[in-house]
């Protein structure tokens, strides 16, 4: 009787793969990821990006430099440039612990 080797199914790896939302379209990009079920390949930025994003652009349009009056930045050049200074999205969450100091 000669072995015949059972091959199994193995599904195949499914590649996520990040997508970045364009700047003028955040709303209607996630909600094309949603309605393709694919929130798991969409990186939607903490809103301390969007705040801070909004904070350069009022500073710099009241700038007297014409070329700073008119930039607009990325929104995923804020969140680097955030996260090069030390921000986390983690520790936004997480109340600051008081320290209880002991009577001595």
């Amino acid at each position: 009787m000669s072995e015949n080797p059972v091959k199994l199914y193995t599904p195949k790896k499914r590649i996520k793969k990040k997508v970045q939302l364009r700047d003028d379209y955040v709303l209607e990009d996630f909600y094309m990821a949603v309605r393709n079920n694919r929130l798991d390949s969409i990186h939607v930025p903490h809103s301390d990006v969007f705040f801070v994003k909004a904070a350069m652009e009022a500073k710099a349009s009241k700038s007297s430099d014409s070329v700073l009056r008119d930039m607009k930045f990325k929104l995923k050049d804020v969140e680097a440039a955030m996260r090069a200074e030390g921000w986390n999205e983690s520790r936004v969450l997480v109340p600051h612990k008081q320290k209880v100091l002991a009577n001595d």
